[in-house]
């Protein structure tokens, strides 16, 4: 195969490669982030290691499609920085400052930030907020924050793992952060919870949670709740989580922003963290990873319903 003239695998390591889930042309990736639809495309960023096909040195990959199906693969997007790594998180689009504005998880050894990114080219380059963080509360794990646009504010649902709650905020310019209320159960399962993704849907709103149980197998898995947002609590119709898939290979999934039609569709990593850095590839395998397929995301009978979704291009 090549890409901008440059020959990245041979005729075998494509015989290999999924045809219809996302891959890079190479290394590790992991959750998707700052998904959107900007410009009649379709943005998925998500978190990548350019050095190798193992976790580490996060940074932003980026790639872009106008169907969900057929995938460019762009440069990196937002690097590892010298004093903290680039996890996940959303992007949405700034109409007065005619910018998009990523929001993610700055990581460093005793802390982890919400810090802001700007692209003024449509989300090919980046450039970090010279006054970051826009939120910090001095934790070791919080993260993955979603953001997204609710009345004439900014919402933002962001995970604290291992009180297994998310957090909600408020914001008129992205910048400055007040806290609304946390969401949590009473049935505490020494978990993690990650990458929240709170929406409206149906006439109801959908609050997703990644659930990450530390050495255990098959320790990964989404679950959602349904219930209303007042907007300032999240409040379930009932405490009882339901499974979002049952199957081991689909975690940290998040929905597009602005997708056409109102439209909620989903992609998740296609991957599991009990065997994600213990898989032996093969020599034909030059990455470690990929995503689903996208999914259109609905409420029937009470319950969060998906379809395989495969739009026409535009």
């Amino acid at each position: 195969m090549q890409i901008n003239g440059e020959r990245i695998c041979s005729k075998d390591q494509e015989l290999v490669r999924p045809k219809i889930h996302f891959t890079p042309k190479k290394n590790w990736i992991n959750d998707p982030n700052g998904l959107i639809y900007f410009n009649s495309e379709y943005h998925l960023f998500y978190q990548h290691n350019p050095q190798g096909n193992k976790w580490g040195h996060m940074s932003w990959g980026h790639a872009k499609s106008r169907d969900l199906l057929s995938w460019q693969e762009l440069p990196v997007a937002i690097k590892e920085q010298p004093d903290f790594a680039i996890f996940s998180g959303s992007a949405v689009h700034d109409e007065e400052n005619r910018r998009l504005v990523a929001i993610f998880t700055a990581h460093r050894e005793n802390n982890q930030s919400q810090h802001l990114a700007f692209s003024y080219d449509g989300g090919t380059t980046w450039k970090l907020f010279e006054n970051n963080p826009v939120l910090d509360i001095g934790y070791v794990d919080f993260r993955d924050p979603k953001v997204m646009r609710y009345q004439n504010l900014w919402l933002m649902s962001v995970a604290k793992p291992w009180e297994e709650k998310v957090s909600f905020f408020s914001s008129s310019d992205l910048m400055n952060w007040k806290h609304l209320s946390d969401f949590e159960t009473e049935c505490k399962e020494d978990i993690q919870w990650e990458c929240p993704d709170l929406f409206e849907l149906d006439g109801k709103w959908v609050l997703l949670v990644s659930e990450n149980k530390p050495n255990s197998v098959g320790k990964c898995k989404m679950r959602y709740y349904i219930g209303e947002f007042d907007g300032k609590e999240f409040i379930p119709d009932e405490h009882k989580s339901m499974p979002l898939d049952y199957g081991p290979d689909f975690y940290a999934g998040v929905t597009f922003n602005d997708a056409p039609d109102s439209q909620r569709i989903i992609i998740g990593w296609m991957n599991n963290w009990s065997y994600a850095q213990k898989e032996k590839l093969s020599k034909q395998e030059i990455w470690n990873g990929s995503m689903s397929v996208a999914r259109k995301l609905s409420i029937e009978n009470k319950k969060l319903v998906q379809y395989f979704l495969a739009p026409t291009k535009n």
